[in-house]
């Protein structure tokens, strides 16, 4: 009898824990009865979700309510805390950064009750939590928020601060490597200028010598006013006379007149006369220079045509010479439609000698095919030396046209500079 009631009792007893377990929740109750959960609002915040899907989807039906609610409340403490951050955020990131906080708030918010009715098929889900603990969670998340984006700002501040310093180092860079320019320009400057110095000081004597007006078989931009020049030449090997040079400056103005005839086997073959004026009169304090400019007309094959059939070439013509006193050097360029040339007349032991021995070198590079050599050479090299026993005459042996090695004589009638 003692066992059949206990055996009652055990089966009673599931019976009730069974009928008790699939009753519905006060909340649930509440819920589907009135739409709303008997909680006070005044303590908690709360929302239910409701879901025929799953319980998932109740969970996150009751997180979108709740996170619906505590929008506004922690937008205001987001405010608040901004407006005390004193300036580290501002105003035109605060929509974002509220938005970040309110996730970060809803993180840390569980899920407080589930309940599956198994009859209907529904889920539900209930989110409680007390004010004092939601403010004190989205106090913390709003005032992390505030921290990470002052960290940022303070990173990014720096990057701007190394940037700002990069700028300046550089500038003061490039003033120090412009400072130093100008600085090491100077320095050349003065030392070219005591270069010059030094150089018109010691060739002092080379500097006050006349430069000749010519190199073996051209005028450079020397003129002397009043001033006649002659040369003659004659083939050396083998013997002929060769060339007739003048130059005659008639006047006190600096122009001249030239005219060359050259000869060969005893008949005139080339000619040529020009005029010259001259623009810079050998100027400057170490590197004289003088350039002259004008007119050349020139014919050649005089010798197998009839002077009735002669025809004339008229072309510009510019010239000039520089003095390089520190290797007791005369340089001479010049220039017309048929050739170009440059030549230097370089005197041997000045300082024994004064003047009295050059050595000449002169190079052309011929254009006209008649005022080439019988070779038809383009470009030649001709050489020699001059002499000067006197300042109304010079004398020259020259090896020129490739071919001949030539005896000149010049004679210089009217006033003759140095």
């Amino acid at each position: 009898m003692r066992l059949r009631i206990i055996i009652f009792l055990i089966f009673a007893s599931g019976i009730f824990w069974t009928l008790s377990s699939a009753e519905q929740p006060d909340w649930v109750s509440e819920y589907l009865e009135k739409g709303a959960v008997d909680i006070d609002p005044h303590q908690f915040y709360f929302s239910v979700g409701l879901s025929e899907e799953s319980q998932d989807d109740a969970d996150n039906s009751a997180k979108l309510r709740f996170q619906s609610q505590i929008e506004v409340k922690v937008k205001a403490v987001c405010e608040r805390e901004i407006a005390d951050s004193k300036g580290r955020i501002t105003k035109d990131k605060f929509k974002k950064k509220s938005k970040v906080v309110v996730d970060g708030v809803m993180r840390g918010i569980p899920v407080s009750k589930r309940y599956e009715d198994e009859e209907s098929g529904r889920y539900f889900s209930l989110i409680k939590m007390k004010k004092k603990d939601f403010d004190r969670i989205s106090l913390e998340e709003t005032k992390r928020m505030i921290e990470r984006e002052y960290a940022i700002m303070r990173e990014k501040h720096a990057g701007d601060e190394k940037t700002e310093a990069e700028k300046i180092r550089h500038k003061e860079v490039k003033s120090e490597h412009k400072e130093k320019k100008r600085q090491q320009h100077e320095k050349d400057r003065v030392s070219f200028q005591t270069w010059l110095r030094r150089i018109a000081g010691i060739e002092s004597n080379f500097l006050s010598e006349i430069p000749p007006n010519s190199v073996i078989t051209f005028h450079n931009g020397v003129i002397h006013p009043e001033f006649y020049e002659f040369t003659l030449k004659a083939g050396i090997s083998p013997v002929r006379f060769d060339a007739f040079h003048c130059s005659v400056t008639p006047f006190k103005l600096p122009l001249a007149l030239f005219m060359q005839t050259e000869m060969d086997d005893d008949k005139i073959q080339r000619q040529d006369g020009s005029i010259r004026v001259q623009l810079l009169p050998d100027k400057g304090k170490v590197f004289k220079t003088s350039i002259a400019f004008g007119f050349v007309e020139y014919s050649s094959g005089l010798a197998d045509i009839p002077a009735t059939k002669m025809q004339l070439t008229w072309s510009p013509l510019l010239t000039g010479n520089v003095t390089l006193p520190m290797y007791h050097t005369f340089a001479s360029v010049y220039g017309d439609a048929r050739k170009f040339s440059v030549g230097f007349d370089h005197y041997l032991w000045y300082d024994n000698f004064i003047g009295a021995v050059s050595l000449m070198l002169q190079m052309d590079l011929i254009y006209d095919k008649d005022w080439r050599n019988k070779y038809g050479d383009e470009f030649l090299i001709q050489g020699g030396f001059r002499f000067k026993p006197s300042k109304y005459m010079t004398a020259s042996i020259t090896y020129e046209e490739h071919d001949t090695f030539m005896f000149g004589t010049t004679i210089v009638l009217g006033k003759t500079p140095g």
